[in-house]
């Protein structure tokens, strides 16, 4: 008889689905828009289920407004293991008003 040690060791990144990319005009009266991201969709060969993060290109909280431009949303999925994968979405504010003449 003898001892057997067996170890498994997951090595497989999550898969991550970033949201739409989404391009919209800025809010009345500002340089920028309020809007709502989404959310990824992240699934792993193990549970539990990854941990989902946002970071937005301009180092801003997620929830802020977006300014006119082009901002970046890098999504990444980390599982339990330190495994990741990472997709991007970009977030298109297109100053719609016209300037007024006063």
């Amino acid at each position: 008889s003898g001892d057997q040690v067996i170890t498994l060791e997951d090595t497989t990144a999550p898969v991550i689905t970033c949201p739409a990319d989404i391009e919209t005009c800025n809010d009345t009266g500002l340089c920028s828009a309020v809007l709502d991201p989404g959310t990824p969709t992240a699934v792993d060969n193990c549970d539990p289920a990854p941990t989902v993060t946002g970071t937005r290109s301009d180092g801003l909280p997620l929830t802020d407004p977006y300014p006119c431009g082009k901002t970046t949303i890098t999504w990444t999925a980390t599982d339990a293991c330190g495994n990741s994968a990472s997709c991007h979405q970009i977030i298109v504010v297109k100053d719609c008003e016209p300037p007024v003449i006063g």
